[in-house]
């Protein structure tokens, strides 16, 4: 199966609205989705600049990986969610600290004899920020591989890479071209670039395209804004660190999609691990609109990407094994049809998932 780097780049606004209905007349304003947008919405992307060559790549397409990329070439992913960052003056120099797994107090009213907690260390009490972050590949391979001697990392701000424009529209009568009275809205819309002028991209690792790849241009997002496809000369590579103990914990680089909801219970039985357990920002509405059937699609609750499960297996062989199957891999088990083709979350790149010790 052919495999290739993409960079989707934004020749203009970007416009991508969050699951939630929107009716113009009813709601003024059409709320954005988190930048990068969900991986359904870049699959349905890229899908649509191949189907042309190819009327069954439904069939074949495949997302393996997806990452934030700079001109600069700096490749950025999510901050996981067990970092915390400290409020900080210097806007362009965070540090993100490690909290720490601990034992259920036993003072806990919860059940769960087993249940840990995440704390912060002693003597740390100041405000932390608030916002969405990133880590550079590199910080992110310290992170799972020795996260206690690295500490803390370097993260940037999402929202300094971004310069987000609003839009103001009016809903007119399809014959006379005249505004209609009370259907005044407002859009949100996102150029991504930093502060120092250099254009942010997203970077996705594809199969299942076309062997020969050209540059083109594509439609991205909704109000048909338009972005570029190009090759990308840089791949992204995080080998699975070596296990040093029975626990350790999962990094999602995606948002997920579990059938069991927030917590997939019989994936991680399967594999003998047991929960200790998970840091995660609220759910991610993922809709949008089924063009064969003209309707809505289904609302999903995802598990925002940056989530961190903490698991424990019965010795460390197993946990090793388990490591396996999970690093660099898709654990999303959600399925959904779209036409007369059954969608597997998994091949839209939801779930991606990372092995790092604790």
């Amino acid at each position: 199966m052919n495999q290739h780097n993409l960079l989707l780049t934004a020749a203009d606004t970007l416009f991508f609205r969050d699951g939630r209905p929107f009716t113009m007349g009813e709601d003024l304003s059409a709320e954005m989705m988190p930048f990068p947008p969900a991986p359904s919405v870049l699959f349905g992307a890229v899908c649509s600049a191949f189907l042309s060559q190819n009327p069954t790549i439904l069939n074949s397409l495949q997302f393996k990986n997806i990452w934030l990329k700079d001109s600069g070439n700096a490749m950025l992913l999510p901050l996981p969610k067990d970092l915390v960052v400290p409020k900080n003056a210097d806007k362009q120099a965070y540090k993100a600290e490690l909290l720490q797994l601990e034992p259920k107090p036993t003072f806990s009213s919860m059940d769960d004899a087993d249940s840990h907690f995440l704390v912060r260390a002693k003597g740390k009490n100041e405000k932390v920020e608030e916002g969405s972050f990133l880590i550079t590949a590199f910080g992110l391979k310290n992170y799972l591989t020795e996260p206690r001697q690295k500490t803390p990392f370097s993260c940037l701000d999402l929202s300094n890479y971004l310069t987000k424009e609003t839009k103001l529209g009016i809903g007119r009568n399809n014959d006379t071209r005249i505004s209609t009275d009370g259907l005044l809205y407002r859009t949100g819309l996102q150029r991504p670039e930093v502060w120092s002028g250099k254009t942010l991209s997203i970077a996705i690792q594809v199969a299942g395209l076309p062997e020969t790849v050209a540059a083109t241009a594509i439609q991205l997002g909704g109000e048909k804004k338009i972005g570029w496809l190009s090759i990308n000369q840089h791949s992204l590579d995080i080998k699975l660190p070596y296990l040093t103990s029975c626990q350790f914990k999962i990094y999602l680089s995606t948002p997920a999609l579990f059938k069991e909801g927030w917590y997939p219970k019989t994936f991680f039985q399967n594999l003998g691990l047991k929960l200790l357990t998970v840091v995660m920002d609220k759910p991610l509405n993922i809709g949008g609109w089924d063009v064969a059937n003209g309707q809505p699609k289904p609302m999903l609750k995802a598990v925002p990407a940056g989530t961190v499960y903490y698991v424990e297996a019965t010795t460390i062989e197993m946990a090793r094994d388990a490591a396996k199957k999970i690093h660099g891999e898709a654990i999303s088990d959600y399925e959904y049809r779209y036409k007369s083709v059954v969608l597997d979350s998994r091949k839209q790149g939801f779930g991606i998932a990372f092995i790092g010790n604790i």
